[in-house]
């Protein structure tokens, strides 16, 4: 099955209601947080097993599908096998691919422009995931209702404490000890938040986050995690403006890990320093 980077995979496309989906591929083996509600805090994910698919329903945009998961090699990307590849053929067909994290024998590369991640285990592809176009505003995908229901500044807003939660589960599982800081999909989910609350605040409107490094992320408290990271910093007003800023301060979250109770970040760039704060 062909891998579209931005799109989709086949025929199957970001957007998608579980509906045309289930058109295309069936009925899922397990579905996971099936009883999900619309705004709740994790997706409905649908695994297929045998063809080393999961797929993630976003529930706050009436379930559309928002994110892929492969473990098969019989996704190909530029006509050849993603899962499989060594590490050294990973970086001779996608050029762009940087080395994002490593743990152990786990290495994580991310190809930001395609909005793809891909996790090695011994210098070998076992995992890739796909996002769609963050040129997108994912809310065009829905139904005319949804996109009528919700004023610009509005969707900024809902989109801020739906990253916020989102971050809040991260970190949740790691203080649990169900994952580790370096790998899932925590540093993607604190980039996104951290680029929405650039994108309401009227003096940073123009910046936006195109990738994040976790450094150091330790549990200060039962509920409090202690952060030190950088942040891949663009802008939309000056296309050679690229910046790496140190980005550290400490996110409290609720005992149930559905959301972000306060937190206090400072973001360094060019001399000045940007605070996120709740």
């Amino acid at each position: 099955m062909k891998i579209s980077p931005l799109f989709g995979i086949g025929n199957i496309t970001f957007g998608m209601n579980r509906a045309e989906v289930q058109s295309i591929i069936g009925i899922p083996e397990q579905i996971k947080n099936q009883n999900a509600k619309e705004d709740d805090c994790m997706p409905e994910v649908w695994c297929y097993d045998k063809l080393g698919l999961k797929l993630e329903f976003d529930s706050f945009y009436e379930f559309r599908l928002d994110r892929i998961k492969i473990t098969s090699s019989d996704f190909c990307i530029y006509d050849e096998s993603l899962i499989g590849l060594s590490e050294e053929s990973l970086v001779g067909l996608l050029p762009k691919a940087t080395l994002d994290s490593e743990y152990n024998s786990y290495k994580e590369y991310k190809v930001s422009e395609l909005k793809l991640e891909v996790i090695l285990e011994n210098e070998i592809v076992r995992e890739a995931t796909l996002e769609p176009d963050p040129n997108v505003e994912f809310f065009m995908y829905c139904s005319k209702n949804l996109q009528r229901r919700f004023t610009c500044k509005r969707i900024l807003k809902n989109n801020a404490r739906r990253h916020e939660r989102k971050v809040a589960a991260g970190l949740y599982v790691i203080k649990e000890g169900l994952a580790d800081s370096s790998l899932g999909f925590l540093p993607s989910d604190i980039e996104w938040f951290l680029g929405n609350y650039l994108s309401i605040n009227p003096e940073t409107r123009d910046l936006w986050c195109d990738g994040i490094e976790l450094k150091k992320l330790d549990f200060t408290t039962k509920n409090t995690a202690s952060i030190y990271a950088t942040a891949d910093i663009l802008s939309s007003t000056d296309d050679s403006a690229h910046d790496v800023c140190e980005l550290q301060g400490y996110i409290t979250i609720s005992s149930t890990g559905k959301k972000l109770k306060k937190y206090d970040l400072k973001l360094k760039r060019r001399k000045k320093v940007i605070t996120i704060k709740k």
